[in-house]
C-alpha cells in the first residue's frame, strides 16, 4: 500500500483506469503493476489564484516479491592442491536488498569465520563451508538464505619406481666389476623427473641422471635414488634403494700348482694375514700388493717353514678403499688373490 501526502485544500487522485477522490491531505493506494501512472489534480479556492486547477503525476514502480537466495564461487575452484589458499565469494545473490549481511561457517560449526562478501582459508579435504545471507530487501518473503560448498584437496601420489642393475645382481656381483644402476619410474611419472643418487647416506655430488655407474661398490653398500616428479601440484618425491651384494673374484682359498693360500680377513682395513701351504722348496717367497691399475703399493718377503706360510701384512693407512691384488711368487710360479680394502 502506498500513502500519498497531498497537502492541499482539495484533491482528485486518479490512475489511467480509475479515479479516486479525496478531500484530505492523503490517500491510500495499492499499486497494480509497474508503469502505472498516478495523477493528482488540485482545485484551488484561493481568491487570487491565477489558475483554479493544477496537476502533477508520477509513474509507479512495483517490485516483485521473492525468496532470498545466494551461491558461492571459489577461486581457484572446488578441487585444489594441498596447501592452496581458496578464496570463496558471494555469487549471484537474489533478494538480498541494499545491505545484506553475511556469515561464513565451516563443517557445521557455530563459530563465525568471516562476515564479508569473501572468505579465504587453506582447506582440508572435504571441508564444507556454509554461507548465510541475511537480507534487507523490502520485498523479501523471508529473512535469510543459506548455501554451501565442499572443498576437495587433491591426493598427489608419489612416483613408483625401482632400481635395475646391469649386470643383474642375481647370484651377486664381483668386487671391482663395473655396475650400472638405473632408476626406472613405472607410475606417476609426472611431466618430468629429476634424480639424486645417495651411497650409504652420502649424497653423490653430480650424480643426477637416471643411471649410476661405478666399479667401487662394496658388499652391503646401500644405494638409494631420490626421484622427483613434476606434477600438477608441483614436485613430489620418492626414494628407492638397493643393497649391493658383492663377492670376491677369488673367494675362498687360492689353490694353484699345489699352493693353497688364503687371506684373513677379507675385506679388511689394511691389516691381514696370509696363511696356507706352498709347494716350494724356497725358504722365502715374494709378497706383493698392487692396486687395480697395476701399481705396487706393498712389497716384502715371507718365510716358508715346512711348506707353510703365515705372514701378517700391514698396508699404508693412506690407501684408498677398493679392490687390490695380492701376489705370492715362488720361483717362476705365482698365485694371485683379490681382496677388498675398507678402511
Amino acid at each position: 500500500m502506498v500513502v500519498l501526502l497531498l497537502f492541499m485544500s482539495h484533491a482528485i487522485v486518479g490512475t489511467k483506469d480509475s479515479l479516486l477522490t479525496s478531500t484530505t491531505s492523503s490517500v491510500s493506494y495499492i499499486p497494480g503493476v509497474t508503469g502505472e501512472q498516478i495523477k493528482l489534480i488540485m482545485h484551488s479556492t484561493a481568491a487570487c489564484a491565477t489558475s483554479a486547477d493544477v496537476s502533477s503525476s508520477l509513474v509507479m514502480t512495483v517490485n516483485p516479491k521473492g525468496d532470498p537466495a545466494v551461491s558461492i564461487s571459489s577461486a581457484p575452484g572446488l578441487s585444489v592442491c594441498p596447501g592452496s589458499t581458496v578464496i570463496l565469494s558471494v555469487a549471484t545473490p537474489a533478494f538480498g536488498g541494499t545491505a545484506p549481511t553475511y556469515k561464513w561457517t565451516k563443517n557445521g560449526g557455530s563459530t563465525v569465520l568471516g562476515t564479508s562478501a569473501t572468505f579465504s582459508f587453506i582447506p582440508a579435504n572435504n571441508d564444507k563451508v556454509s554461507l548465510e545471507m541475511t537480507s534487507n530487501d523490502q520485498c523479501r518473503n523471508r529473512d535469510s538464505a543459506v548455501s554451501s560448498a565442499t572443498l576437495t584437496v587433491k591426493t598427489i601420489p608419489a612416483p613408483v619406481a625401482s632400481i635395475e642393475s646391469n649386470p643383474a645382481t642375481t647370484g651377486g656381483l664381483v668386487f671391482g666389476q663395473s655396475v650400472t644402476l638405473k632408476a626406472v619410474v613405472t607410475a606417476n611419472e609426472g611431466t618430468e623427473q629429476s634424480y639424486q643418487w645417495i651411497l650409504n647416506s652420502k649424497v653423490l655430488a653430480g650424480e643426477t641422471s637416471s643411471t649410476l655407474t661405478s666399479d667401487k661398490f662394496f658388499n652391503n653398500d646401500s644405494v638409494a635414488c631420490i626421484i622427483t616428479a613434476m606434477g600438477e601440484c608441483g614436485p613430489v618425491s620418492t626414494s628407492v634403494y638397493k643393497k649391493m651384494s658383492m663377492h670376491n673374484l677369488a673367494a675362498g682359498n687360492v689353490a694353484m700348482n699345489g699352493n693353497n693360500i688364503h687371506i684373513m680377513p677379507n675385506p679388511n682395513k689394511g691389516i691381514f694375514t696370509i696363511d696356507g701351504t706352498i709347494a716350494s722348496n724356497e725358504e722365502e717367497v715374494a709378497v706383493e700388493v698392487t692396486n687395480m691399475l697395476g701399481q705396487v703399493v706393498y712389497k716384502d718377503v715371507a718365510t716358508v717353514h715346512g711348506g707353510q706360510i703365515n705372514k701378517q701384512v700391514q698396508l699404508q693407512s693412506n690407501l684408498a678403499n677398493g679392490m687390490y691384488i695380492l701376489n705370492v711368487r715362488s720361483g717362476n710360479e705365482s698365485s694371485a688373490f683379490h681382496f677388498v680394502l675398507e678402511q
